[in-house]
């Protein structure tokens, strides 16, 4: 058998998009952020953006777990469960990984809100991708 139709269209599309180049950009770039933040962290992830996150760590978990994310959730969590899991994980950072849109950024607001007033939130550490072709 000679491929699935799958492969051919996905291979036709990286041939003309060398979506691999721009997979290990994206991923060099995370990379980068986890490396920068010390200590054990809870990656929260946009949902918009949750898919694109999964096909850049192609790996999954053990490269989350590498680069010291105890956890991976998407950001719509309500700020009682995340609580109570971080509880159970104890991580050190809680990264965003978000597009900036209002609604996001009033959860994002409320769940760091919640995570002080829970003392579990110390200092915040804004990391910014200047490239306007991202949003």
């Amino acid at each position: 058998m000679v491929g699935s139709g799958e492969e051919i269209k996905s291979d036709y599309i990286d041939e003309i998009v060398k979506l691999s180049i721009l997979r290990e950009d994206a991923k060099s770039e995370l990379t980068e952020i986890l490396e920068s933040i010390r200590g054990r962290k809870c990656l929260l992830v946009d949902h918009m953006l949750m898919n694109i996150v999964n096909v850049i760590i192609g790996e999954g978990s053990s490269y989350l777990s590498e680069h010291g994310v105890g956890l991976f959730r998407d950001i719509s969590v309500d700020s009682n469960t995340l609580i109570n899991e971080c509880t159970k994980e104890s991580p050190e950072n809680y990264v965003y990984l978000i597009k900036p849109h209002l609604p996001t950024m009033r959860t994002v607001a409320h769940q760091i809100k919640s995570l002080v007033n829970f003392g579990k939130c110390g200092s915040i550490k804004h990391v910014s991708n200047s490239d306007p072709s991202y949003c």
